[in-house]
């Protein structure tokens, strides 16, 4: 068949092709600038995936937490599982310490790649093509699309290669190694804690508890009031803290020593890294077992056949994340972590322990090292933030790597969860925890929307202030900043402020430049102050979205073709924009008429309970009230 008998499907991440054409469909991937001029300038058909994805996104999420649970519980020949073939020596399988298995979005593009593929593919098998020309779209997709459809033409980003990963992992490990190494050899044998305690809070210092040196006092960034209702309930407690002082982005590079020295004025902490010694860094850096491992599964038939799904091969999205996986620090020091916790358990057997980060490694391994130092010890989590069901960190397959316990080997959890909202508590049931293991209380973190006096609020007669959350997703969320400038460029009276993520400044992108005449960042006054000031906020998935709309300010949603963590993706609620346009109809709706996007007394009070929580009493009142009591 002759080129111009087939038929092609333009698949575009940008523009570098030129114009496909009359005639020609082009999936467009650009950013919304880009995406907009081609609109404007080309003959061909533009299709915004960013407004199509969302039909796929329920099957790629699916799709995703199936190849990973599969993953884990794939048996060889002799009947042993994956993950039960990396037992560490004392039985917690390593394979939750694996970034795979993390399912982490917001560092990890393997989800955002399935829902790609699966929109292309609903597209071709809509419009029949023949053939797929593809334009700056990642080697992953291009590898699997091929494994399906014929690719004729392409140009893919740079594509990273196995050995070059492989080096990079190993300088990471390395890196960490040294860290670990200092760290413990500074801490070794400042125990701190001096007396007897019921109950540990699982934490991290210094960016997570701080020390405040004006007031004297030290304060908790996410059990916020948690430890003074302890106090209230007569409840003996103290904090359990892996140092962990350089974590956040920006923190100025200080000496041990002075990050340690605030810790002389308490003693009511434990030192995690006091409980480890130089022999223990050694042996969990050192092995290397983990890799061979995987690469004896990695010729398996039955394993490789996971990858299977749709008529796809999906190996080539995890191929490199399983490489640098086993070969970077992530796993040796998420082992440290659980030793250490395991140390704990067996010298204090504390009757209860709290963490907060829900499905993350380091919540794994607390689970796991504290149930294997003390199984009489009852776990406990607190929601610290708020999720979707793309969210997909804090997803499981629920039948694969929760109630799937054969091997001994499923995901390390808590006995109990407390949940923010109704649909925090909606997911974690459906991730396979039991109805009575989900305790709707709230989140201490936060306890000041739990008695937020819902009331009507005047609508706004003119938008001044535009308010952007940024999330920890830089990449993603320059698009949506990209948007918004090219909405609001040339529209005047209009002040628009972005506020970093405290984990990752978006002003630091190298595109930001481009918009400085027109965006600012705010880094100097509190989130309060910052709400308090806007008249819109505009967000992808921080929780900032909801507790604005909660407070009564007008919120518009960026929506992109990637995973949508926000909690509306599940309960609606807000008007929502995938590119430059649509914004522009959300600003003139509400100038025409300003009580379009203003949240009612109803709504606000059903995002609040969905979200956060709405009850007679405070979170963090109702947590201390369960951690306290003697059941």
């Amino acid at each position: 068949m002759s080129d111009s008998n087939k038929k092609f499907l333009w698949i575009c991440y940008d523009s570098s092709c030129g114009d496909p054409g009359k005639g020609e469909n082009v999936l467009s991937f650009m950013s919304p600038g880009e995406e907009n001029r081609v609109k404007n300038q080309w003959a061909a058909e533009i299709i915004s995936a960013r407004e199509k994805a969302y039909d796929v996104k329920d099957a790629a999420v699916g799709l995703y937490l199936a190849i990973i649970g599969n993953i884990g519980v794939v048996r060889s020949e002799v009947g042993k599982t994956l993950r039960e073939s990396l037992k560490n020596s004392f039985g917690v399988s390593r394979w939750w310490f694996h970034k795979i298995s993390q399912k982490y979005c917001e560092g990890d593009p393997s989800f955002d790649y399935i829902i790609q593929i699966l929109l292309i593919d609903k597209l071709i098998d809509k419009f029949g093509y023949d053939h797929i020309k593809i334009i700056g779209s990642s080697n992953e997709v291009v590898k699997v699309l091929s494994s399906k459809y014929h690719v004729v033409d392409y140009k893919t980003k740079e594509a990273k290669t196995l050995l070059v990963s492989s080096i990079k992992a190993l300088f990471r490990r390395v890196k960490l190694f040294f860290r670990n190494i200092h760290e413990v050899s500074f801490l070794k044998g400042k125990y701190v804690f001096k007396g007897s305690a019921k109950i540990l809070l699982s934490n991290f210092w210094d960016w997570s508890v701080k020390y405040n040196g004006a007031t004297g006092k030290f304060y908790d960034k996410y059990y916020k009031n948690l430890p003074h209702k302890l106090e209230e309930h007569k409840a003996s407690f103290c904090w359990l803290l892996w140092f962990d002082s350089r974590y956040q982005e920006g923190l100025k590079k200080r000496p041990l020593k002075e990050a340690y020295e605030p810790l002389k004025r308490s003693s009511n902490f434990i030192l995690l890294q006091s409980f480890l010694g130089i022999c223990d860094v050694l042996a969990c850096f050192l092995d290397f077992s983990v890799y061979f491992i995987f690469r004896k599964w990695n010729k398996r038939l039955a394993f490789r056949k996971v990858f299977n799904l749709n008529g796809f091969d999906f190996y080539a999205v995890f191929e490199i994340l399983f490489v640098e996986g086993f070969l970077d620090g992530s796993i040796p020091n998420y082992e440290l972590i659980c030793l250490s916790h395991k140390r704990v358990a067996e010298k204090l057997k504390p009757n209860k322990v709290l963490s907060f980060l829900e499905f993350f490694p380091f919540s794994r391994a607390v689970n796991a090292g504290i149930k294997s130092g003390n199984k009489e010890t009852v776990l406990y989590d607190m929601q610290h933030a708020s999720y979707s069901r793309e969210k997909v960190f804090g997803m499981c397959e629920a039948n694969l790597e929760v109630r799937n316990n054969e091997d001994g080997c499923a995901i390390p959890k808590p006995d109990y969860y407390f949940a923010m909202g109704e649909l925090g508590k909606e997911i974690f049931i459906q991730n396979g925890y039991k109805e009575e293991a989900v305790l709707l209380t709230g989140s201490a973190r936060y306890d000041d929307l739990a008695c937020e006096q819902i009331e009507e609020i005047k609508p706004i007669s003119k938008i001044k202030n535009i308010l952007i959350a940024a999330s920890l997703h830089i990449e993603k969320e320059i698009n949506m900043i990209e948007a918004v400038f090219e909405a609001f460029k040339d529209v005047p009276d209009i002040n628009i402020t972005v506020r970093p993520h405290p984990f990752a400044d978006i002003s630091k992108h190298e595109k930001f430049n481009s918009f400085k005449n027109k965006i600012n960042v705010s880094k100097e006054i509190s989130l309060e102050e910052d709400l308090e000031l806007a008249d819109v906020v505009i967000f992808s998935y921080s929780t900032v979205g909801e507790e604005a709309f909660v407070r009564g300010k007008i919120v518009w949603h960026w929506v992109s073709y990637e995973y949508d963590a926000s909690v509306f993706r599940d309960i609606g609620i807000v008007a929502k924009f995938h590119d430059i346009n649509s914004l522009l109809n959300l600003y003139e709706k509400c100038v025409e008429y300003p009580k379009v996007n203003t949240p009612t007394v109803e709504d606000r009070k059903f995002v609040n309970r969905k979200c956060f929580y709405s009850g007679d009493s405070l979170p963090s009142e109702n947590i201390a009230r369960i951690l306290s009591s003697t059941n």
